[in-house]
């Protein structure tokens, strides 16, 4: 109860020092113009790291391999991003930021200076470790300067703000959950990607005993949760409501089309239009142009009509349209405008249905609960994003060769022409248009499934209600419990380390 009591002294701390109401306006406008300036930075850092990974992959023949590196991404979002959230609160945020970006650059720089695919795995690991920190972290990125002036602004008013111990971590943190969640996703997934570079494809005794190996993994995962972990990392409080569960799984399965659709669709583009990765990447950047300009217009007219169901449905509605308008237009004769214009489609209804589900989510819990219920998104979508380029990478990897023996006559090096897009441009005809219908198949399949996951997303947010907007922060942490829903959870937590203590005895 000491430890229950010291972290609510030092939220209600936290709480007065960055009160909104004690800012200043020059205040106000260094953070607004630091997070506009952070956000840019970071949506520059990822999308570049996005499009460039598949000049690499194809210098070392493994394009076909593109779907490991967002699975790996996704896989340490999963467990470190509670991990990052709560040692920050022991260590520090600054610190912890520091130790993130230099794992960053350390990553990077043993991306550049790679001269295989396993160093490049690695180094994309490296980095990967200290983005999900970057992105976890990047509220507080994202206004450093003034929150450090206004944390040392109240220490002045307040007194020494309270800190947290590293046997506090141990307790709130799930290491054992993290790790086997972790090792089941990895077991999982991994083999569906690369079966078909073992001989045997999903014969071999390696790829059989890394699923089984998963699937007993999976289920002392369940057992741990359901009986002995102390803090789940989803707590029943978030998803026992169903609008947070609603809106948080219509977006991730939203977002599991975008991520299931673009694994392989910049090196699609090279191979079926015979143009450079340079071309590729403007034809489909579409998608990020509507995307950032829908946003704040939805933002706009969720204030001015305060509700979000409606454009969450309507976001559906708009990237249904343009998926399926995809699958014609990625064919290999499509016109470019064609290609284009899709992407802008779905990139408008994506961004009105991210933005509009986030907005639910923060809309329908107690402030306290804001942090949680953004994690288990971020934690929920990673999940499901692994889920998509594993499925991706399966079917790149298998439906591929056989389309390539269906359409190809002759005799062809299927390694280089499933790895190397330079390789394939240089194929004479008919060979060359014969790979390019293979390719138009499989990215065909690809599409299809891609339309059926947004017919998905629609089916949850129907679980969702009404989003009261027109309530304050006051008024909001009323309706949602508050104090009664931390308090009940303090005693769940009380009774399940009893009897893991008694167990003990």
């Amino acid at each position: 109860m000491a430890t229950d009591q010291k972290i609510l002294e030092e939220e209600s701390w936290s709480g007065r020092a960055l009160d909104r109401s004690k800012w200043t306006r020059k205040e106000f406008i260094v953070l607004m113009t630091c997070a506009i300036f952070a956000s840019y930075l970071f949506s520059v850092n990822y999308n570049l790291n996005f499009m460039i990974i598949n000049i690499p992959l194809g210098l070392f023949n493994s394009l076909s391999l593109a779907a490991i590196a967002p699975t790996i991404s996704n896989i340490l979002t999963v467990v470190l991003v509670p991990f990052y959230a709560k040692s920050s609160d022991v260590i520090g945020r600054a610190e912890i930021i520091t130790i993130a970006l230099l794992l960053q650059v350390i990553g990077y720089i043993v991306q550049t200076s790679s001269n295989n695919f396993e160093q490049l795995t690695i180094g994309g690991l490296v980095a990967s470790i200290g983005s999900t920190g970057y992105s976890c972290l990047q509220s507080v990125i994202i206004a450093v300067s003034p929150l450090w002036y206004l944390q040392r602004k109240g220490e002045k008013t307040l007194g020494e703000r309270p800190r947290r111990t590293f046997s506090w971590l141990w307790q709130q943190f799930d290491f054992v959950g993290a790790i086997l969640l972790a090792a089941t996703l990895s077991l999982l997934f991994f083999p569906l990607i690369t079966a078909r570079t073992y001989e045997g494809n999903f014969k071999n005794p390696i790829i059989i005993g890394c699923l089984c190996a998963g699937a007993v993994t999976l289920v002392v995962l369940l057992v741990w949760n359901a009986k002995y972990t102390i803090k789940p990392m989803l707590p029943k409080r978030i998803w026992s409501d169903r609008t947070v569960m609603g809106a948080i799984c219509g977006s991730i399965v939203s977002g599991m089309m975008v991520s299931m659709n673009y694994t392989y669709f910049y090196n699609y583009l090279v191979v079926t239009r015979n143009i450079d990765f340079d071309k590729a990447y403007l034809l489909a950047r579409g998608y990020q142009m509507a995307y950032y300009i829908i946003a704040p217009i939805t933002g706009f007219l969720m204030r001015k009509f305060l509700a979000t169901r409606r454009f969450i449905w309507i976001g559906l509605i708009i990237q249904t349209i343009g998926t399926i308008i995809m699958i014609p237009a990625r064919l290999p004769g499509s016109s470019d405008f064609f290609v284009a214009a899709s992407q802008a489609i779905v990139g408008l209804g994506d961004g009105m249905t991210s933005l509009a589900s986030t907005v639910s989510i923060t809309g329908s819990v107690h402030r306290r609960d804001y942090a949680m219920a953004i994690s288990v998104n971020l934690m929920m979508t990673s999940i499901l994003n692994s889920v998509a380029s594993t499925v991706a990478g399966s079917v790149w990897t298998q439906v591929l060769p056989q389309r390539l023996k269906h359409h190809v006559v002759g005799e062809y090096d299927e390694l280089r022409v499933m790895n190397n897009a330079d390789f394939v441009k240089e194929l004479p005809e008919p060979m060359y248009s014969q790979v390019v219908a293979a390719y138009g198949d499989a990215q065909k399949i690809l599409s299809i499934i891609s339309a059926s996951l947004v017919v998905v997303a629609g089916l949850f947010t129907l679980m969702m209600k009404k989003v009261d907007l027109s309530l304050d922060h006051e008024a909001q942490d009323a309706k949602f419990g508050g104090e009664v829903a931390i308090k009940k959870d303090a005693e769940l937590c009380a009774e399940k380390t009893e009897a893991v203590y008694e167990k003990g005895m």
